[in-house]
Parts: structure tokens; sequence; C-alpha cells
């Protein structure tokens, strides 16, 4: 039983024996969970999106966007973002990937914090991208579904969908909200 003071959980989960809380823009705590104390409580903008773990990172997605070594909460990087990020952090190979409210999607160099794309779609990105074989999925609200380039944003398919379309990737299979099929991803 883990007491804070102020503020709400808005992402909580568990990495090696340490539990990680993000408090909505109070910032993110890091317990021990053997002794359940607090081992490390970090400033930084958490804002109201949850944060991604990918190996020993923590990825925090607020008025900035920021790599933290875990367990120790070292700051690795941390890069100035659009204000209207609209879905939380996406881990890929080499980016860090994200979507807005005016339908950008970012990729940043997961290592450095470096931008190194940006491509866009028609509609708010309300949903979390989805990542499949070197390719960035994304659904907007005024109806559509794109995949982009990993790498370099350059936009590979697309497809018109209903308006608020929701899908999920998992082993190569697209399923969606609309059709009574699964379809499987080829050739990108």
């Amino acid at each position: 039983n883990i007491q804070y003071s102020e503020g709400f959980v808005t992402g909580l989960t568990t990495h090696n024996s340490h539990l990680i809380v993000q408090r909505g823009v109070f910032g993110v705590e890091i317990y021990d969970l053997s002794t359940q104390k607090l081992s490390q409580s970090l400033d930084i903008s958490a804002g109201f999106k949850p944060f991604r773990i990918a190996g020993d990172k923590l990825y925090v997605l607020g008025d900035t966007l920021s790599s933290i070594s875990l367990p120790s909460g070292d700051e690795q990087w941390s890069t100035n973002i659009p204000e209207d990020v609209n879905t939380p952090p996406t881990i890929g190979e080499d980016g860090v990937l994200f979507g807005t409210k005016s339908g950008l999607i970012y990729g940043y160099d997961v290592d450095t914090g470096n931008e190194l794309w940006e491509s866009s779609v028609d509609g708010v990105i309300s949903t979390s991208l989805q990542l499949y074989n070197g390719s960035v999925w994304v659904a907007s609200e005024r109806g559509g579904l794109s995949a982009f380039d990993e790498t370099t944003g350059e936009l590979i398919y697309t497809e018109e969908s209903s308006p608020d379309f929701q899908f999920a990737i998992q082993d190569g299979i697209l399923l969606d909200s609309e059709r009574d099929r699964a379809y499987e991803i080829q050739g990108l």
C-alpha cells in the first residue's frame, strides 16, 4: 500500500523490482517494490497520456518528450514537442512516435530525441499508433486508415474508413471495428 498526497494516477506499471507511477501533470515516481519506499521522484511534465517502457527506458510525453533510464531515473534526453499531442508515445525500433489533434504524426529518434520526420492525415489522431514490420499505422477521427514507413514517414498505404474507425494489429493481422473479417498485412 503506497500513499501519495496529491494528483491522480495516469499510468502505472512494474519494471523489474520497481513500481512506476505517472501522476498526471505532477510527474513520475519510482518505488522499490520490496520496501514500498519512494526511490526516485521525477519532476517532469508527464501530461495526461500514459508513458511507455521499452527495454530499460521510460518514455514520457507531456510538454516535452523525455527518455528516462530505469531504475535510476536519469534523464537521457528531453525535447520540445508540438502542443497538441493526442496519443501516448509508441516505441519502434528506431523511433518514438505519436499523433496530434491537428492530424500530424511525428517520429523522434529513440536514442537522441532528434526529430526524424513529420507526416499528416486528414483529421484528429486520438488512438494509439500501431507498429508492424517497419510501418506505422494510424486512424483518424474523420475516417481513414494510413500506414507510414517507420524510418522515413513516407505514406505507404491509405484507405477510406468510417469516422472513429478503431483497429488493432496482431501478428500481421489487422482487425477493425467495421468489417466482419480480419485482414493479413502483406507487401509492406
